[in-house]
């Protein structure tokens, strides 16, 4: 017999629950972050959440590099790298960036992001970023992400600055 209206909320939990089970292919493979590059400790629990993220300081250039290899949990249901994993990542790149360019703390006013192209599971997503210019309370930052050779997405942040701590 067949039912008028909407569905039950059981066939729609039912719907859900098939779809959420999708596997993907998921990278358990080594990091292999580029020759030189480090790995970054955050102190921050949101920011561990991530899970291994590797990085590198160019000092004279002033351009912070941060990379990790994206897995399994990285991703949305389609087995793409998510947008709010990017956006999480490149929050946290521009803010160290700013630190090591400048020695100035700051929280995230504003960020534009263009997302131009997708990764997988096993991609290294690398993003460069540096400071574009500082005021005495803003901070102008521009970042760029690539994996497997290709631009992932772009974007650039407005940092309100603290004040500094006199010495």
């Amino acid at each position: 017999m067949q039912q008028d209206g909407p569905p039950s909320r059981s066939t729609q939990n039912d719907s859900l629950t098939r779809q959420s089970m999708v596997q993907f292919d998921d990278y358990d493979g080594p990091d292999n972050p580029p020759e030189g590059w480090r790995l970054y400790r955050s102190s921050s629990p949101f920011t561990q959440q991530i899970g291994r993220m590797y990085q590198h300081w160019d000092k004279e250039q002033k351009i912070f590099r941060r990379g990790f290899r994206i897995r399994k949990a990285h991703c949305n249901t389609r087995g793409k790298v998510h947008g709010g994993m990017l956006m999480t990542f490149i929050d946290s790149v521009m803010g160290m960036t700013l630190w090591l360019s400048e020695e100035r703390q700051g929280v995230t006013a504003q960020m534009n992001t263009e997302f131009l192209s997708n990764a997988d599971p096993g991609d290294w997503i690398e993003a460069e970023a540096h400071v574009d210019r500082c005021t005495k309370t803003l901070a102008f930052l521009k970042i760029r992400v690539h994996a497997g050779g290709k631009l992932v997405l772009t974007a650039s942040g407005l940092f309100s600055l603290r004040e500094r701590k006199e010495k």
